[in-house]
């Protein structure tokens, strides 16, 4: 718990630093403090709505809207500061920062889009009602099927590069300096 409480205070106290290092040990446990807080926000939420559910008034859809509106906005506050963080883990084994952006943002992109075209060729697959694919019809399926790849390319790419942030994460420390500055040991003392 008091690495935990430790790790949170380093989290906030560089709310918007990018400089500096951050430790592989010291990311993991902001890490599970902010899985513990998501955690017991849920578990909540679903006391809240147990206890609703036996109560004799219906509060069940506005204590459902307040604690979602409460884990988006700690969504959105932790943000900035787990962004910064992992560009601090990325120094720590000698990376460039910015290179977060670019794998989680291309990722995120890759992957939306990779489902928003896969999404839209099934669901105009099954409203075709199968028909698509006899041979009678003048649709073109070479064009469908290009989508088709397109769409599972974009998806690869997109987890790929997902695969890669966290290999970079993962990575040892650098133990001597480095440009980014001297290691940074995570002491909860």
């Amino acid at each position: 718990m008091k690495s935990i409480i430790y790790a949170m205070k380093d989290l906030f106290g560089n709310f918007f630093n990018w400089r500096g290092r951050l430790s592989k040990e010291g990311y993991i446990w902001t890490w599970a403090g902010i899985l513990a807080v998501e955690a017991g926000l849920l578990f909540l939420r679903k006391i809240m709505l147990f206890l609703a559910f036996f109560s004799n008034y219906s509060y069940d859809e506005p204590i459902s809207k307040i604690m979602a509106y409460a884990i988006t906005m700690w969504n959105a506050v932790i943000f900035f500061p787990v962004m910064f963080a992992t560009m601090r883990r990325y120094h720590d084994s000698g990376k460039a920062g910015w290179k977060v952006i670019l794998f989680n943002g291309v990722s995120l992109i890759f992957i939306v889009f990779g489902l928003f075209i896969g999404g839209f060729l099934a669901i105009g697959f099954i409203f075709a009602g199968g028909y698509m694919v006899t041979a009678g019809t003048d649709v073109a399926m070479s064009g469908l099927l290009g989508l088709a790849v397109l769409s599972a390319c974009l998806l690869l790419a997109g987890v790929g590069l997902a695969i890669l942030n966290i290999k970079y994460i993962l990575q040892q420390s650098d133990p001597m300096e480095n440009v980014y500055g001297q290691p940074t040991p995570f002491n909860t003392d």
